[in-house]
């Protein structure tokens, strides 16, 4: 049986650490599957009853411990690794470096966004290219980051396999109205508090529009200054292991990024059937169809687009949000289109 690894920094629930579990759900059946991440947490809890084995070290938060890669080789050697799966900067560049101290192991980096872009570090963008040339392949989860790895990065095409981001279906949450019991219209952003996530936008919409309530999920370092002046109608939530619940409520998600890749919370959105509100930059058009709106980053526009999409029929938006998941982001369906790429890397 072939053996994958996959290798993720933070072991916290976000984007990449769910692309990683499911990936892990999706191997499962054909592969042995082993994880490294930097602590305990989230990720490696839930995928503890599926790895073989799981490497736990604190040094992968760091981008150069030689103590690191030392254990990473040690540890690939033992279990005999044929595919690292690496789905973060330090990650990537780990795997990365592990292939020239094992020539014969397949390294997949995925990328969740280029930082090196949207942080506007040369020196970064630079070292990510170089890097590019010791990965057996590059995943991209989005069209936009695909377009961003050829245009701004200049990684050789060969290079890279795109395959837009996909979840496995979620638990499906019922309403007896569509619109909460209260009256008052839901807004829910999921999104950790930081750069570039904007959630500052959504605040001072929420200032001037009081008949709204608006929820906030996620943790971060601008959390606590955000909420420190928030008006009353805002609700900050924290990180949720699960978001059924606030789904179940919500009457309309909003994602108001300057940048992103292929969020984890739109696709949620979408397989839970929700209205969507989102950003007007490239990698975010791909979700909007007959299904909710795309904005500029201003407020005044933010609260112009909320009250046009609090007139609309937004059951319907919402089964438009449920038919785009099904026919582009089920990982159920689109599932042989991962194995085969696997495959691929360990033949």
């Amino acid at each position: 049986m072939k053996k994958a690894l996959f290798i993720t920094t933070n072991p916290e629930l976000g984007g990449a650490q769910k692309w990683t579990y499911d990936q892990i759900l999706l191997l499962v059946d054909s592969y042995e599957v082993y994880l490294s991440t930097g602590s305990h947490g989230w990720l490696s809890k839930e995928a503890k009853r599926h790895c073989k084995e799981m490497l736990i070290d604190k040094r992968l938060y760091s981008f150069s411990s030689l103590g690191y890669l030392f254990q990473l080789w040690k540890f690939t050697k033992k279990n005999k690794i044929n595919l690292l799966i690496a789905s973060s900067a330090n990650a990537g560049i780990y795997a990365r470096l592990l292939k020239i101290l094992v020539p014969s192991i397949s390294v997949v980096y995925v990328s969740h966004g280029w930082s090196a872009i949207y942080r506007g570090n040369y020196i970064y963008q630079w070292i990510e290219k170089g890097l590019s040339y010791l990965s057996s392949s590059i995943l991209v989860i989005s069209k936009s980051d695909y377009s961003k790895a050829i245009n701004t990065l200049h990684i050789a095409p060969k290079k890279l396999k795109l395959i837009e981001n996909s979840i496995f279906p979620l638990p499906s949450v019922k309403r007896d109205k569509y619109v909460a019991v209260n009256q008052r219209l839901q807004i829910v952003m999921v999104a950790r508090f930081d750069i570039p996530k904007r959630q500052d936008i959504l605040i001072e919409t929420a200032r001037q529009l009081p008949q709204i309530d608006f929820y906030f999920v996620g943790e971060g370092s601008q959390m606590q200054s955000l909420q420190k002046d928030a008006p009353s109608n805002t609700y900050f939530l924290g990180a949720l292991n699960s978001i059924e619940e606030v789904m179940q409520n919500a009457d309309i998600f909003v994602l108001l990024s300057d940048s992103e890749g292929m969020p984890l919370a739109v696709l949620e959105a979408l397989a839970y059937a929700k209205p969507l509100l989102l950003s007007n930059i490239p990698s975010l058009h791909t979700f909007i169809a007959a299904n909710g709106l795309l904005v500029s980053n201003r407020v005044n526009a933010v609260v112009n687009a909320l009250v046009e999409l609090e007139k609309k029929e937004l059951e319907k938006l919402g089964t438009a949000s449920k038919k785009m998941f099904n026919e582009r982001f089920n990982l159920e369906i689109r599932k042989q289109e991962y194995l085969d790429y696997y495959q691929s890397m360990v033949t």
